[in-house]
């Protein structure tokens, strides 16, 4: 979990950020396949409010096929500053007489003292989602996995996007397991930087790491 701060030190205002990852969530490519066109992510909010004292509660949400609003974990499940969080999503045999296929969310928090996901890593906080696949229209295509820093708009307001908080920087686990089990590095994986002229150009650095991990810093009106 990354800090929460004023962007260049300017107290006044709301800044925030969304930090997510997904499954077809990222072009309109995810729709390419018959029955497709919908989505799965998982993520975290972060805020910071200069009429509240600072930095605010950090929200933990997921949103399935077919879901028109992100959701909430629930109270049980509380991430903070420094925290190292993992989601997991995926797809599993389930349903009536488990014919068909459900989709599941995993999110679990390793707390501020572990630095990687190991062998022996317990959760301090943790939470199982099981969600419907989706309908007609609604389902995964499963071409697609996105790490995503979302700098989103006012509620109610597309046009006008909240500030991007100051997050100093992010690091993504970036682990993809295919259906046969295999698993897949970021080799050819595309990256895309933030850039909002209205904030000052190029407001993300990423870069893929040693092929298995995406990191994001912030950056000041950087063009």
């Amino acid at each position: 979990m990354p800090t929460a701060g004023p962007t260049a030190n300017n107290t006044v205002g709301v800044y925030a950020a969304s930090f997510w990852v997904g499954i077809d969530s990222a072009t309109p490519a995810s729709a390419a396949c018959g029955g497709g066109g919908g989505s799965l992510r998982a993520g975290v909010d972060v805020f910071w409010d200069g009429t509240l004292d600072g930095a605010q509660k950090p929200v933990a949400w997921f949103q399935g096929p077919g879901q028109g609003a992100e959701e909430g974990f629930g109270g049980g499940f509380v991430v903070g500053e420094g925290d190292l969080v993992r989601f997991t999503l995926g797809l599993e045999a389930g349903g009536v007489d488990g014919a068909g296929e459900e989709v599941v969310v995993v999110a679990e928090n390793f707390g501020r003292n572990v630095t990687c996901v190991g062998e022996g890593a317990v959760p301090v906080g943790s939470v199982r989602k099981v969600l419907p696949a989706g309908g007609e229209g609604e389902g995964l295509c499963r071409r697609e996995a996105a790490w995503v820093v979302e700098d989103f708009p006012i509620e109610g307001m597309p046009e006008l996007p909240v500030a991007l908080v100051d997050f100093g920087s992010v690091t993504f686990g970036a682990g993809v397991t295919l259906e046969d089990g295999s698993e897949r590095d970021l080799a050819g994986a595309e990256v895309l930087d933030v850039k909002l002229e209205e904030q000052g150009g190029r407001l993300t650095s990423c870069e893929i790491v040693d092929g298995k991990k995406v990191k994001c810093a912030r950056v000041v009106g950087d063009n």
